[in-house]
């Protein structure tokens, strides 16, 4: 359950954390 969980989460958090980093450059 968890481990679905992140591979769920973890790659849209990572996705946003990206986007908004290429925003600030």
């Amino acid at each position: 359950m968890k481990s679905t969980t992140c591979s769920t989460l973890c790659p849209t958090l990572g996705n946003q954390l990206l986007t908004n980093i290429e925003n600030d450059s």
